[in-house]
């Protein structure tokens, strides 16, 4: 059980991001968030996909979220180069290949 347990307690990969005076961070995807991504990604347009993945990812030096995903429409008000550095971020810390990160960037 403690090997188990010792699994489940596995830190994910972040990556700072630093906006001005803020000090965010980004996390390493799950895969239960990864799929929810894919799935939701064919519904939405390719902005739209950015955003959700910032929902997913974003979050404070705690490893907590920023925002639901239910709010990733509100996130098209950032300025586009957060949008890009943020998405940057995101793909460096889950290690997206590079076709993943192009379409990412042509937002």
């Amino acid at each position: 059980m403690a090997l188990r347990n010792a699994l489940f307690n596995l830190a994910f990969k972040t990556a700072p991001v630093t906006l001005g005076e803020l000090e965010l961070q980004v996390k390493e995807l799950s895969i239960a968030e990864q799929q929810y991504y894919q799935q939701q990604h064919a519904d939405l347009s390719e902005t739209e996909a950015s955003l959700l993945l910032i929902c997913l990812s974003l979050c404070d030096h705690q490893g907590v979220k920023i925002f639901d995903v239910s709010e990733y429409k509100k996130l098209a008000e950032l300025p586009l180069g957060v949008i890009k550095q943020i998405t940057d971020a995101i793909v460096e810390v889950n290690g997206f290949n590079e076709s993943a990160a192009h379409d990412l960037k042509k937002n």
